[in-house]
């Protein structure tokens, strides 16, 4: 995704200051985002700067991560705020797949929302109009979706699995399933080396304009019992791809979405939660402006959605403001 050219030097400027993994110093904190360059990345970006500039001494890094990874990298002290998916969050707060035990160890900070929504492309040459054809035809499908265990590539196979199908049923089809980045599966779509792009991302997504450049291209829209399935199985929330979305979406198309959340180390100082937050309202403008996927961000929500408690900083600023009692 484009950063905006009044962030530019400052996301230069945090990509070079990004540390490795060691000990955090009690002088500076570090934040883990998503993808390099995606929406996320960006705010986080920008609360390092305001945290700079509003806590005297701090220092902040940030390091490009993953929903999933940095639920373990606060639980484990490696990473003082990272950022998740309502879906990850509520099942890490339950100790429920895609996680082993039940995370005890991270506390909200905000719940930040962005808009998102699970993409089903497919390339007009595969003559697919639906889901339940490509089951029907057993079409073999060659399907790019993201890394591993990161929030769209977990979307992936749960979708697969509300129609009762999955990796392996794709390749016994005789397709194939590629795990790469949004920007790489692109690529491979270009080349013709997959012929399908599966997962949730920010709506809208620059990639999946691309690939409607690319080639000629269809999204397959999820049914609405596996809609209500989804949302109840694991939490998800309903989103619309509208219509004339990347020039192929012939009407509104219901879809599954999520919201967007920071966590904290229980260990962070109240003072810094207290004044991310503080940040995240002030700059409440700056943030829908800094991206399209942002522009319904209402401060007052951030304390809502909660899954596990709030730090105590946080607290203390949600109640000032009246937000929570």
């Amino acid at each position: 995704m484009r950063i905006s050219i009044r962030f530019a030097p400052l996301f230069l400027a945090l990509l070079l200051a990004s540390a490795p993994l060691s000990p955090a110093r009690a002088d500076s904190i570090r934040l883990s985002a998503g993808a390099l360059g995606q929406s996320v990345y960006m705010l986080t970006a920008v609360l390092a700067k305001w945290l700079q500039e509003s806590v005297p001494g701090l220092q902040a890094s940030v390091i490009a991560g993953g929903g999933k990874a940095n639920l373990d990298l606060v639980e484990k002290g490696k990473v003082d705020i990272g950022f998740t998916t309502l879906e990850l969050y509520d099942a890490a707060s339950k100790g429920e797949a895609p996680f082993k035990h039940k995370y005890t160890g991270i506390r909200h900070l905000a719940n930040f929302q962005g808009t998102s929504a699970f993409y089903f492309m497919v390339t007009e040459e595969t003559g697919l109009t639906s889901i339940r054809e490509l089951i029907a035809k057993k079409y073999p499908l060659k399907i790019a979706t993201f890394l591993r265990s990161g929030p769209p590539e977990v979307d992936t196979r749960r979708v697969l699995e509300a129609y009762k199908i999955n990796y392996d049923t794709i390749k016994q089809w005789g397709g194939s399933v590629n795990h790469t980045t949004w920007g790489d599966a692109v690529n491979l779509l270009r080349d013709g080396h997959v012929n399908a792009l599966l997962g949730k991302t920010a709506l809208p997504s620059p990639y999946h304009a691309e690939a409607a450049k690319a080639r000629p291209m269809r999204m397959l829209a999820l049914d609405k019992e596996q809609i209500n399935w989804l949302k109840k199985k694991y939490g998800y929330l309903d989103s619309t791809l509208p219509k004339g979305l990347y020039g192929i979406v012939e009407q509104d198309q219901a879809s599954i979405g999520s919201a967007y959340f920071f966590f904290v180390s229980p260990k962070m100082p109240d003072n810094i939660a207290y004044e991310a937050v503080k940040q995240m309202d002030l700059h409440a403008e700056d943030i829908r402006k800094l991206h399209v996927s942002f522009k319904y961000f209402d401060p007052t929500r951030m304390a809502t959605e909660m899954r596990v408690p709030p730090h105590p900083g946080a607290l203390r600023y949600f109640k000032e403001k009246g937000w929570v009692k």
